[in-house]
């Protein structure tokens, strides 16, 4: 394909995932540190007042919330391009892993958005083992009911290719098909891929080879993020799953992620202590083949590489668990651990949309008004010994003798 021309000097970076790559963290650190790029010349929009790049994919590719009659994301895409093209400065970073699971025809119509600018697209990609269990495990927090077995049975038979929950895979996580995609819209000098670093590096690594493609220095972005998107855990998963088969979809999409996506996965996130499991050895030569499948059609594409491609080969880990792998126990504790947030968060909810309250009858008079209020005072006061009974030997003592006493008096 021809390169496009473009106004001197005026750039679009795309980054269009892929899925559970580090997006998360990427784009909430652009976010929280959008001067610092905007001081070096790059635009990444988002502030309060503008477009948002997650809802503009969503319109992009025509996608709405399941049942929910949601239209925030109508206009979306193109009041993004309008805002880039607005931009004084020359370059525009964009960043939605939604964009990886676009046809052929709305891939040609990212780039078309940006005439005048020179458009490059990235692809982050990860070793093929990890995706797989974390693929799992995002299908269980957006509702999904299917067991590891069943998932990854089902990702690896040819036959159910086109059947969830092998088919959402397939689409968002298939770089092959993902890369000839977008080579149709692209010529294969400007589709940029960058691997992930094994596990156990540190982000910061990631961090710089986008700094690399993008042009920024990486060190400049020191205001940390603001959120992540924390592991659920092996317990916390199974809990949520189950959940799922129990609500049986009744929920439209934006009531289940307020409530489980807003509320109770953080928790089980923050407070799990079961994040580290890892591929199981029976799933390894599967995922190897696919791995070195993925290597030879980056190679044979030409597209450049920042990173080592023998990152997207799967290592064997030791000391992690089998993704479903969770005792009666440790289920318990996760239930527990999700009652107890969905309780407490049900809660505040109610206490700040309750209505002020109102006398049961007519106001009375002074007088029976202050005898009822002496009747509150003495109340208070005697609740204020009791609680400090409970940390005062003595003054339980003293309690203690009385309700012994009592009855006899």
């Amino acid at each position: 394909m021809a390169p496009r021309k473009a106004g001197p000097g005026r750039r679009v970076i795309l980054h269009i995932g892929l899925p559970k790559t580090g997006t998360t963290y990427l784009q909430t650190l652009f976010a929280a540190n959008r001067s610092a790029l905007a001081e070096q010349g790059i635009y990444y929009p988002g502030e309060p007042g503008e477009p948002s790049q997650h809802m503009a994919a969503w319109d992009l590719r025509g996608q709405r919330a399941r049942g929910a009659r949601d239209i925030r994301q109508v206009g979306q895409w193109d009041a993004l391009c309008t805002a880039v093209r607005s931009t004084p400065l020359p370059t525009a970073l964009i960043s939605a892993e939604l964009l990886s699971a676009l046809t052929r025809r709305q891939a040609a119509c990212a780039v078309n958005g940006f005439p005048d600018h020179d458009v490059h697209v990235v692809v982050t990609c990860r070793d093929v083992g990890r995706v797989l269990v974390s693929a799992w495990q995002q299908g269980i927090r957006c509702g999904h009911t299917s067991t590891w077995r069943e998932f990854v049975a089902a990702v690896q038979d040819p036959a159910e290719r086109g059947r969830h929950p092998a088919r959402g895979f397939w689409m968002r996580f298939d770089l092959p098909a993902i890369l000839t995609i977008w080579g149709t819209a692209q010529p294969a000098d400007r589709i940029t891929v960058v691997t992930v670093p094994p596990a156990g590096a540190p982000p910061e690594q990631l961090l710089r080879r986008m700094a690399e493609v993008v042009g920024f220095d990486f060190r400049s972005l020191r205001e940390p993020p603001r959120n992540d998107n924390a592991s659920l855990g092996v317990a916390g998963t199974e809990v949520v799953r189950r959940l799922n088969i129990a609500l049986g979809r009744h929920l439209n999409e934006r009531q289940y992620t307020q409530v489980v996506g807003g509320a109770l996965a953080p928790a089980l996130s923050r407070e799990g202590t079961d994040h580290r499991y890892g591929l199981p050895e029976a799933d390894m030569p599967w995922a190897e083949a696919e791995a070195n499948r993925q290597m030879t059609a980056v190679r044979a594409g030409g597209y450049p590489v920042v990173g080592d491609l023998g990152d997207l080969l799967p290592r064997r880990e030791a000391g992690t668990r089998r993704p479903d792998d969770a005792s009666d126990e440790e289920l318990l504790n996760a239930a527990m651990l999700a009652l107890t947030t969905v309780t407490d968060w049900s809660a505040g909810l109610w206490w700040r949309r309750r209505k002020d309250d109102q006398p049961q009858v007519a106001p009375a008079g002074v007088r029976v008004a202050a005898t009822s209020a002496g009747r509150a005072v003495g109340f208070r006061a005697r609740q204020f010994v009791a609680d400090l009974a409970d940390r005062n030997k003595l003054v339980s003592r003293a309690i203690g003798a009385y309700l012994q006493r009592r009855g006899q008096r």
